[in-house]
């Protein structure tokens, strides 16, 4: 990770925590096993003493500035990592989250983050510049001359499988870079949302439906949003482990852009499947899918 021009430069680049799986010594992500209990007690951002031991530990880990997940095989000139998943990622609420040194299982009824996830808050050394970093893993590719033996074929299957270029002088790269992250640096963004494991979180949910219910007759759900404290109540809840599940405010609306390419605004964010239950249609120009109007908050937990 280094930093983008025009920024706070980092004394050193931001080194993070990442999975390294090894497929050369039989480690796959699927076998991650008992380790999910281990890795969200990981520092994200580890010391260079707290590295040392965990380097003593045999984990599936490195530590990477390039932002990426590995697996590690046999490449084009040798033992190659290759990146599978991004390290960083933003929820629906915006929240920078670390993905927890595995790929995802395949999306839940309820889309939230698997327990192996964590967040990255504002105050850990090196948020800063997660959104403003190039997050750039570089493939190196070795193109070489046909031989007689190659390019191999079904009617040859005694002969080994060969990468082969007649040219490869006229090839016009030999490095490739490979990344899951937008335009090389901005965090992807996911229709999931996250929640910290704290005990009493569900009550602390149930507290804030009860709020809801007992507020003044008429009150929509903007104001309700103001009365109760706004972003800073949110805050409070999710420290709490309630996540509030974003509706107008959420990180999937549609930027409004001018001719000169200027933000002018984001609209309203887009309805979910599995977190926000659609009760009708009407008219609009907004997009297709954006959420109008609120007729009830929901949250989430890590378990509810």
């Amino acid at each position: 990770m280094q930093q983008m021009p025009h920024t706070t430069l980092p004394e050193k680049p931001l080194m993070a925590l990442a999975g390294c799986w090894n497929l050369l010594q039989g480690e796959h992500p699927s076998l991650v096993g008992p380790l999910a209990e281990i890795l969200p007690t990981l520092p994200l951002f580890p010391t260079p003493e707290q590295w040392n031991e965990l380097a003593q530990l045999n984990l599936p880990i490195m530590l990477v500035s390039h932002g990426h997940h590995v697996i590690r095989d046999n490449g084009p000139h040798g033992v190659t990592d290759f990146p599978i998943a991004p390290v960083f990622v933003r929820d629906l609420c915006g929240r920078v989250i670390h993905t927890g040194l595995i790929p995802f299982p395949s999306v839940p009824s309820t889309p939230t983050f698997p327990a192996t996830c964590a967040d990255v808050p504002a105050s850990m050394g090196g948020a800063e510049y997660l959104e403003n970093a190039v997050f750039s893993h570089a493939l190196l590719l070795e193109p070489r001359a046909a031989t007689e033996n190659s390019p191999a074929s079904a009617s040859t299957p005694t002969h080994h499988l060969q990468a082969a270029y007649a040219n490869p002088g006229r090839y016009p790269y030999k490095i490739r870079p490979q990344t899951f992250y937008a335009d090389g640096w901005r965090l992807p963004q996911l229709n999931r949302v996250f929640a910290r494991r704290v005990a009493g979180a569900d009550d602390a949910g149930a507290a804030l439906l009860e709020l809801w219910q007992n507020r003044p007759v008429g009150q929509d759900y903007e104001a309700f949003y103001e009365a109760i404290g706004g972003s800073t109540k949110i805050e409070e809840l999710f420290l709490q482990g309630v996540t509030l599940i974003p509706t107008f405010e959420a990180y999937n609306g549609a930027f409004q852009v001018d001719d000169s390419f200027k933000t002018l605004g984001v609209e309203a964010g887009r309805a979910v499947e599995g977190l926000h239950k659609v009760t009708g249609q009407e008219p609009s120009p907004l997009p297709f899918g954006t959420i109008v109007r609120v007729l009830r908050p929901g949250f989430v937990t890590a378990t509810r």
